[in-house]
């Protein structure tokens, strides 16, 4: 079972998601004045911070207010739904990421041609591409 640990006393996100997962999440609260010795072994460094939990191990933290869609993928993630994965760039966002990529690697093969250019536009270009895979980084 994996559980959610937030440094923020109230918050409507928050408990509705803790309702939601409550068979199979665990959610504990602590108030960064009141428990100052959890604080320090989470390594909370500012308030609110949600942090992810599977058995000990931290799998994420966000610090800072966040959307209720933040926080329920947060709480998938606890109980073992997997992290979501990256969302596919839209029609529009790809021709813009096309473009641009087009713009820097034409300025790299004019420019000598520049190979660091040429590099960058081929990676902005890639950004373009649809990912078949999910990918995500965890600590």
């Amino acid at each position: 079972m994996g559980s959610v640990v937030p440094t923020v006393p109230d918050h409507r996100a928050l408990d509705q998601a803790a309702v939601r997962f409550a068979d199979r999440v665990v959610v504990e609260k602590i108030n960064a004045d009141q428990q100052p010795i959890r604080v320090r072994q989470l390594n909370v460094r500012a308030v609110p911070t949600l942090i992810a939990l599977r058995g000990e191990r931290e799998i994420a933290r966000l610090t800072g207010a966040q959307s209720e869609k933040v926080i329920n993928d947060l709480f998938g993630m606890a109980a073992g739904d997997g992290p979501p994965g990256p969302q596919p760039a839209s029609g529009t966002d790809r021709i813009v990421r096309l473009a641009a990529a087009g713009a820097v690697f034409t300025v790299g093969l004019q420019s000598g041609p520049a190979i660091p250019l040429l590099v960058v536009g081929v990676a902005i270009g890639a950004t373009a591409l649809p990912r078949p895979t999910r990918m995500w980084a965890s600590r």
